[in-house]
């Protein structure tokens, strides 16, 4: 293989050396040898490389999504099971625009795949939405309720409380941003 690498290299194909490292295991000389035949193969090189890399190393998936800018894909793939990881991932690499959608997209599969409407409902916060986290505690509240069979006043007075508090964050943040 090293034969054939000296060979590409001396006629500037790089690509052709990148090739033959890939053929041979050695990855991390093709990633070097990428960063020398421009961007175009050196992102062919980096994709290839994590594709290969991911099933052995799993945490490479998030470094992939980082690099590649594709926290969508993260979202849509990641473990619901480490939906923390996943949102705590989106509140430090997600682009200020992309942020809620990203956060809603979380929320909707905890909500539809793990039917975690707590955890969803804290997505639905984080995205800056109301109705959606409302909803889950006026859930809450009925049934306490129910169990109970009457209204607590005390868990009454706190879910106003909260989405006085919730409505008066997510009007400033609005503002802020307007």
């Amino acid at each position: 293989s090293e034969q054939l690498v000296r060979q590409a290299l001396l006629v500037g194909n790089f690509e052709a050396a990148v090739d033959c490292c890939f053929d041979h295991g050695q990855l991390a000389d093709a990633l070097l040898l990428a960063t020398c035949g421009g961007a175009e193969l050196w992102d062919r090189t980096r994709a290839r490389y994590l594709a290969h890399a991911v099933s052995a190393r799993p945490f490479l998936r998030v470094v992939a999504a980082i690099i590649t800018s594709d926290l969508a894909a993260l979202v849509a793939q990641s473990e619901l099971g480490r939906w923390e990881e996943t949102l705590a991932i989106v509140s430090t690499y997600a682009k200020k625009e992309e942020f809620p959608l990203l956060c809603e997209a979380l929320g909707a599969r905890l909500e539809a795949e793990a039917r975690d409407s707590g955890s969803a409902a804290l997505c639905y916060m984080c995205a800056g939405g109301m109705p959606k986290p409302v909803a889950h505690w006026i859930h809450e509240l009925r049934a306490d309720a129910a169990s109970r069979r009457r209204v607590d006043s005390v868990a009454l007075h706190e879910l106003v409380e909260k989405v006085v508090i919730f409505a008066c964050d997510s009007s400033s943040i609005i503002a802020d941003g307007a």
